[in-house]
This record gives structure tokens, sequence and C-alpha cells, in this order.
């Protein structure tokens, strides 16, 4: 087990290591080249602080509508909010700590079984995902419907990755229904699996629920939208409507599936590959994404201490969180 961990975090730095050495040598061997302008003066800065403060306590309350959804426990927003940004405070310092730190402190706090604080970030995470293919879907087909993506057509493309997400529950559901094993540790699992799937699924069905996530969801997107455009606009560079509707699209991608912690590197090499697409160049792609991800982490930072993140890390025993493993020490999933 110690074996595999110390292998998975040697791929994961040996993957970050390449790609910020990839970055590092792309902007050198093209330093002549680069027209960017970057002019971020106090008024872009002080509007891309706002809109990403903005843009967490958006985020956050729809976390907790879905948290009191699958849960059916009511939670203190104040109080959660706090615990949120604790969390994506953990998360910038320690892959995943964050998330531990969440389902620990609803557990402790708030009653919340582990297993539904799973349910709620697996089905959060998937509702989410579905939803900005949807707006992107909408956008393309309202704003630019011939767009090309990589050589496909960008609606195409969209409107296939939007199908396979919406069935990936519904079969996992349907799969796990299924499934029976005579071993009792993977039949303990299959159970639980299956309860994630079938609070996912029953979720998508009430009505009320679904309306003000996506509510939410869309002031969410324009936040970003905003955000993106402010940073574009502070690099010297015009982005299209549709274009920054793809990079938000890009952005929550990436931030579902963390192949190096918090993605450093994978992400701002996304981003470069999609605006070279766009005809925008790799280099403005890489440093909107660097810009966004430092505003990101310089207010995290200043919010995570000032709530008191750092003593939590300190007396994280006395709470029963390790780092190390990214584990509970007691993880009694009911």
């Amino acid at each position: 087990m110690i074996n595999k961990i110390i292998n998975h975090k040697i791929f994961q730095f040996g993957i970050l290591f390449l790609c910020l050495a990839y970055i590092a040598w792309f902007l050198w061997d093209r330093r002549r080249d680069l027209t960017l302008s970057i002019e971020l003066g106090p008024f872009f800065v002080f509007f891309i602080s706002v809109l990403c403060i903005l843009y967490f306590i958006v985020y956050g309350l729809r976390f907790k509508l879905v948290i009191e959804k699958s849960s059916g426990y009511n939670l203190p927003y104040i109080a959660w909010l706090k615990c949120f940004i604790l969390g994506r405070f953990f998360n910038q310092l320690f892959p995943q700590f964050g998330n531990v730190y969440r389902s620990f402190h609803l557990k402790n706090i708030f009653g919340v079984p582990h297993t539904l604080y799973i349910s709620s970030f697996f089905s959060f995470t998937w509702m989410d995902t579905v939803l900005n293919f949807a707006v992107t879907l909408a956008a393309l087909v309202i704003l630019d419907f011939k767009l090309s993506l990589f050589g496909f057509n960008a609606i195409a493309l969209i409107a296939f990755l939007l199908l396979i997400t919406v069935c990936i529950p519904l079969f996992l559901q349907r799969l796990f229904h299924l499934l029976r094993f005579e071993n009792k540790s993977l039949d303990w699992v299959s159970l639980k699996l299956k309860a994630v799937f079938d609070i996912t699924v029953t979720n998508i069905t009430k009505i009320n629920f679904v309306f003000w996530f996506t509510v939410l969801g869309v002031i969410g997107f324009f936040l970003v939208l905003l955000t993106y455009y402010f940073i574009f606009s502070g690099i010297g560079v015009s982005v299209q409507l549709t274009h920054l509707v793809l990079f938000y699209t890009l952005r929550k991608l990436s931030s579902s599936i963390n192949i190096t912690p918090s993605n450093l590197g994978i992400r701002e090499l996304a981003y470069g590959v999609l605006c070279f697409d766009l005809g925008y160049g790799m280099a403005v792609g890489i440093m909107a994404s660097a810009i966004l991800r430092v505003f990101n982490f310089v207010i995290l930072v200043i919010l995570g201490i000032s709530l008191g993140g750092v003593g939590i890390i300190k007396h994280r025993k006395e709470y029963g969180l390790n780092i190390k493993d990214n584990k509970l020490k007691h993880y009694d999933i009911p």
C-alpha cells in the first residue's frame, strides 16, 4: 500500500515537473515573439478579486444545496461557507486534504455521514459538468453555429460530451444494482457505491432543487466569464464570447480530474493548446491560466489564514486528520 502511494506521488510530481519544464522552455524560446503587454492595474486587480470572491460565495451556496438535498440535513450557510473556503484553502496546499476536512467537519459538527458527503460531492460534480456542457452548447448554437474545435464541429463535440456525461451515473446506477459479490468487503463497497449513484439520480428528479441549482450555476458561469474578460483584457487580447465560454468549460473539466496537484501545469498547457487552436497563440492561454491561478491562490490563502486554517493544520491530530495519507483517522462510514 505504501509503495503504491509513493509511486503515485512520484508519477504526479514527475508529470508536474515535465509540464512546468515545458512551459518554462516554451515561454523562454519564444520570448522575442511574445507581444503580450500585461497591464493588470489596480482597477483590474480589484474587479478580478471581487469576481473571484463572489464566485466562491455562489459556488459554496450551490454545494450547500446539493449536500442538503442529498443528506436531508440543514446547514447554517455562514458556518458551511467557512468550512467550504477552508477546504479550498487546504486543497491548495495538500491535494484532496480539503475534501477530507470537509467530510470530517460535516460529520462531527453537523452530523452528515461521510457516505452522504461523498454522494453530495459526486452529485454536485456531475450536475455541474452537465450544466456547463448544456450552457456551452446553447451558447454555441446561438452565437457560433459553425465553430470548429480541434478539427471537429464544436457543437457536435460538446453535444457528444454532454450525452456521455448524462449517461454515466445512469449506467453506473444500473450496473451496481445488478452486481453482487461473494466477498463481503467487495459487496460492502458495491452497496455504498450503489447508494451514491441512487442519490445522484434521485436528486435530478427534484424540480425545485434543479431550478435553483441551475440559476446559481448560470450566475457563477457569468461571474467566471467576466473574470476571463478582465484577465484577457489585462494582457491586451480581445476574445470572442463563445471562446470565453469554451475556456470556462475547460476550466471546469480540469478541476474535476486532477493529474497533478490542483492540475498545476496541466491546466496551463490545456489553455495554451485551446488558445492555439482558436488562433490566439499558446502563450496567451498559458498566461491567462497562470494569472487566474495566482488570483485564486492568493485570495484563498488570505481567506484561509483569516479563518484559522493554519491552526487547524498545526493541530490536525487533535481533529483526527492525517495530511500524509489524506485519510480520516476514524473513517466510520455508517
